[in-house]
């Protein structure tokens, strides 16, 4: 199968963030973005 690749959306919230770590040590997923709305803390 091929790998899968996923772009987070809100990455820098709480759920983003765990979405990243999960997504980088996953088999088989590939981060290919993060990505969070300008002016967001």
């Amino acid at each position: 199968m091929a790998d899968l690749n996923i772009v987070v959306a809100g990455a820098s919230g709480r759920m983003g963030r765990t979405l990243v770590r999960e997504i980088a040590q996953a088999p088989g997923l590939i981060l290919s973005g993060a990505l969070e709305a300008e002016g967001h803390p």
